[in-house]
């Protein structure tokens, strides 16, 4: 094992103590020697010839000391490059403790780095599903939502129009019923003003119908018994023949306005939506017309066309019976015009 720069650095210094303690102790060494190898001489000053052996032993200790000199340099270069080396070595350790730390540091900051993107994407990741999953379920809140204010915006907007309807049929009833009772109103003032004059003898207000009534069961039991030997026009002429004779030969038109109520009121009925309360004007239609009216109007409603085209599929007819008019409703009529069952047995009985 070498010795360190310390160690030779103190091996040296001893050896020049040694040296000099040497050199100091020489003449004495010297004496000592002569003395002992059988020379008279005691004194040191006796040894004067000797002595310059001194010189030569100071040359030879010059040259040992330069030659330590020049030793004490080398060693001192060898500490110095020593040293070099071991600085260098400390700055390579250093400098590969450095790299080493680097590295680390890098290794330790690359995995900070992957850790920091990976918690960073599954924070990416997570807000993103709770994202989606806020948007699915705002989403599906807002449908919710919606659906509901589709929900009651249908219902506000069914019981707003089914309030609406109803108050539109509420108007419509009461101008229908105004409508109704004003024309059935009208219908009677127009009666009073009915007269008429038959052999001597004068007719107001309803006994119109009852003449007119009288003279057709007559007409149907005698002269149109047999009804197939007279035309239409015959029979349009025989009863204006017979307006003008209980008119002081005048035409009597009277009944044409009058009947013509009848075919507004029935349109005005057919105007409504609901089957029980046509069901219901119907009858108090009928049931305002007495038997004679009734007779009257089913002689005279052939001999005006828009008078009976006004009461096609009215059912007005329902007073009345009787086997003389038979001949009379057929040619004339169909069942649309009769509501009861005797006269709808003898529309089906009798092929059209």
């Amino acid at each position: 094992m070498g010795l360190t720069t310390l160690q030779k650095f103190v091996l040296g210094l001893v050896a020049f103590i040694l040296l000099i303690i040497g050199w100091g102790m020489f003449p004495l060494f010297f004496k000592w020697l002569m003395i002992e190898i059988g020379s008279e001489k005691t004194k040191l000053e006796d040894f004067g010839t000797l002595g310059d052996i001194y010189g030569s032993l100071n040359t030879l200790f010059t040259s040992a000391t330069l030659a330590f000199v020049v030793y004490a340099t080398l060693l001192q270069r060898q500490a110095n490059k020593d040293a070099r080396d071991a600085m260098a070595n400390q700055l390579q350790q250093a400098r590969d403790a450095t790299a080493k730390q680097l590295r680390q540091a890098r290794q330790a900051l690359n995995q900070q780095l992957d850790q920091a993107n990976k918690a960073l994407e599954a924070q990416l990741k997570q807000a993103r599903d709770d994202t989606e999953q806020q948007i699915a379920n705002a989403k599906e809140l807002s449908d919710i939502q919606l659906k509901q204010s589709e929900q009651t915006a249908a219902q506000q907007l069914s019981l707003s129009e089914s309030m609406h309807n109803a108050q539109i049929q509420e108007s419509r009833n009461a101008i229908f019923t105004t409508k109704f009772y004003g024309l059935l109103n009208y219908k009677n003032e127009v009666i009073k003003r009915f007269e008429l004059e038959y052999q001597g003898k004068k007719y107001s207000s309803y006994n119109v119908f009852l003449l007119y009534s009288q003279k057709f069961k007559h007409l149907v039991e005698n002269e149109w018994k047999d009804l197939d030997k007279y035309s239409d026009d015959d029979i349009r002429n025989l009863t204006e023949s017979f307006h003008k004779e209980c008119n002081n030969n005048q035409e009597f038109n009277d009944f044409r306005s009058y009947f013509s109520i009848y075919v507004n009121l029935i349109a005005l009925i057919s105007t409504l939506q609901n089957v029980e309360d046509i069901n219901f004007f119907e009858n108090i239609l009928k049931n305002s017309m007495n038997l004679d009216e009734q007779i009257t109007l089913f002689w005279l409603a052939p001999t005006y066309i828009l008078l009976h085209e006004g009461l096609e599929s009215s059912y007005i007819f329902g007073q009345f019976f009787h086997d003389s008019a038979i001949p009379y409703a057929l040619r004339f009529y169909n069942k649309d015009f009769f509501s009861t069952e005797n006269w709808a047995n003898i529309f089906n009985e009798t092929p059209a």
